[in-house]
C-alpha cells in the first residue's frame, strides 16, 4: 500500500527537519469506530497497552528495527504491518508543491485516504480529489488552486486564487535514504540526503533542506499482512522544522541526535 511521507520546504530559508511516526492497530468488532459498539482491542506486545483509538499521543512510536521502547523487544505490530522506510531512488517521487504556505498554519498536505487531523478532511489544499498513489503526479504537470499565505503586518491569512504550481522531484537520496542511529555511528557519522532514526523514535533529515525542495521519502509504502475485516490500522506523522536560530526550541534531543545536528550546521 502506498504511503508516501516526506517534508517540503516552501520557505525562503534552509531548514532542518525531524519526523516522528506513531501507529495504532486494533482487532475485533467495530474496529476503528468510536463509541460502545467498538469491541476491538490492540494486540499484545505492541506497545499499545494504554493506547486508545482517539488519543494519538498514546499510540506506539515507530522505533528502529521494529522494536518496542526497550530497544530490544520486537513489536508484534510488525506481524501485521511492514514499513518500507527510506527511498532507494528506484521510483523517483514526484510531488506537487504545497498551496498552504501559511507558516502559522500546521495543517498537513494529504491525498487519497490520508486524513488531515486538524481539519478532519482529505485531499487538503488542492481543491480536487487525488488517488494517493505514488505516481499521482507527473514531472512538469501543473495544477491551479488557492494559495494560502500569512501577512506578518496584519496577522491574517491571505488567500490568493488561481495560483499555478508545477510538479517536481524530491531530492535524490543517499545511503538508501534511511539508516538507524547505530548504522549512522558505524558509517562514521555522515551527513547527506537520508534519514537517521534515533532510538527515541525521532527521525532526522541528515542535511540542510534548501528552499523550494523536498526530502526523499521517509516512508515509501506499507505491507498490509492482516485481513482488513474487523481490523483498524492507523499511522500518525508529526514533524518539527527549524532554521538554525530556532533549533534550540526542539526538546528531547538525544546526545547522538545533537551530534548529528552539529555536524549538519
Amino acid at each position: 500500500m502506498n504511503k508516501d511521507i516526506y517534508v517540503e520546504n516552501y520557505s525562503s530559508r534552509n531548514i532542518l527537519a525531524r519526523v516522528r511516526l506513531s501507529e495504532y492497530l486494533e482487532i475485533g468488532e467495530g474496529a476503528g469506530t468510536e463509541g460502545p459498539l467498538n469491541q476491538a482491542s490492540p494486540p499484545s506486545d505492541a506497545g499499545l497497552d494504554s493506547a486508545t483509538l482517539s488519543d494519538k499521543s498514546s499510540w506506539a512510536i515507530v522505533r528502529p528495527d521494529g522494536n518496542l521502547s526497550d530497544g530490544t523487544t520486537p513489536s508484534t505490530l510488525r506481524n501485521y504491518v511492514g514499513l518500507y522506510l527510506g527511498d532507494d531512488n528506484s521510483r523517483p517521487k514526484i510531488f506537487m508543491p504545497t498551496f498552504n504556505r501559511n507558516n502559522q498554519n500546521q495543517e498537513s498536505n494529504t491525498t487519497g485516504q490520508g486524513l488531515e487531523l486538524l481539519t478532519g478532511t482529505f485531499n487538503t489544499n488542492l481543491g480536487i480529489a487525488m488517488p494517493g498513489t505514488h505516481d499521482q503526479w507527473t514531472l512538469g504537470q501543473t495544477h491551479t488552486s488557492t494559495l494560502r499565505s500569512w501577512n506578518e503586518v496584519s496577522n491574517t491569512e491571505v488567500l490568493t486564487p488561481n495560483v499555478t504550481h508545477t510538479a517536481q522531484e524530491t531530492v535524490e537520496s543517499e545511503n538508501g535514504g534511511y539508516m538507524n542511529m547505530s548504522q549512522w555511528i558505524a558509517a562514521d557519522r555522515p551527513t547527506g540526503n537520508f534519514w537517521v532514526h534515533d532510538t527515541d523514535g525521532w527521525i532526522y533529515w541528515a542535511n540542510w533542506l534548501p528552499k523550494a525542495t523536498a526530502t526523499s521519502l521517509l516512508l515509501d509504502a506499507l505491507d498490509i499482512k492482516f485481513d482488513t475485516e474487523n481490523t483498524y490500522y492507523g499511522m500518525h506523522a508529526e514533524a518539527e522544522l527549524a532554521t538554525v536560530e530556532d533549533l534550540d526550541n526542539w526538546v528531547g534531543v538525544t546526545s547522538l541526535a545533537r551530534d548529528l545536528l552539529e555536524r549538519i550546521t
